[in-house]
């Protein structure tokens, strides 16, 4: 079977958010040649992307929390506070968060890269995302993933396959679900709800 996913199971993996065991399962289907995993490279550019902006927001946010900490011990009320006071706490999070996500990263898309396919970014597929973006609204980036996904599967033409994001905003609308559907290709907006239906295939 042949699973394709985007940028948000790289950004799962590597923030560790909810659907991360998930995504983990599914690298380790993947490691073992039981699915074939398959990912667009603009996702890979697009995570890099992702975690800067994300990392940008902390900053100001540690920014302007490290003035405010600096501003109240200024105050005779605050002043003999322990350092290690609530905002003190928040700040060193928000910079060690940044730190282990910036190596985690690169850990990560190393090991994806190794384990799963890539899709490259071909003219054609830039030129078929255009097209998608005008039929059915989808944002320059969604249309991309789209793209590249519909290219591989009319290459392929494989037999089951899944597409597995987190992107119901765009993704979810009646055309696209036909579309993927008349290629035999299943569409999930949880990668949890994705990793069932894979178990459930084997075992039929």
């Amino acid at each position: 079977m042949v699973i394709y996913a985007e940028t948000n199971y790289i950004l799962e993996l590597i923030l560790k958010r909810e659907e991360y065991s998930a995504c983990e399962e599914l690298l380790m289907l993947a490691e073992q040649k039981k699915v074939w995993l398959l990912l667009p490279s603009f996702s890979f550019a697009e995570s890099y992307e992702a975690l800067t902006r994300i990392h940008k927001a902390r900053k100001a946010i540690h920014e302007r929390l490290a003035i405010e900490v600096h501003e109240l011990k200024r105050q005779a009320t605050y002043k003999d506070e322990k350092p290690k006071s609530v905002m003190d706490e928040m700040c060193n999070i928000l910079i060690n968060s940044t730190l282990e996500e910036s190596i985690a990263l690169k850990d990560v898309i190393s090991r994806v890269i190794s384990i799963s396919g890539v899709i490259d970014l071909t003219a054609e597929t830039l030129q078929s995302a255009i097209d998608y973006e005008n039929e059915y609204a989808l944002s320059p980036q969604d249309a991309i993933v789209y793209a590249s996904i519909i290219f591989h599967l009319n290459s392929v033409k494989p037999s089951s396959s899944c597409f597995l994001n987190r992107n119901s905003k765009d993704f979810n609308t009646p055309d696209i679900q036909k579309f993927l559907n008349s290629r035999s290709c299943k569409l999930f907006f949880s990668f949890k709800d994705g990793l069932g239906y894979i178990k459930n295939f084997f075992k039929d």
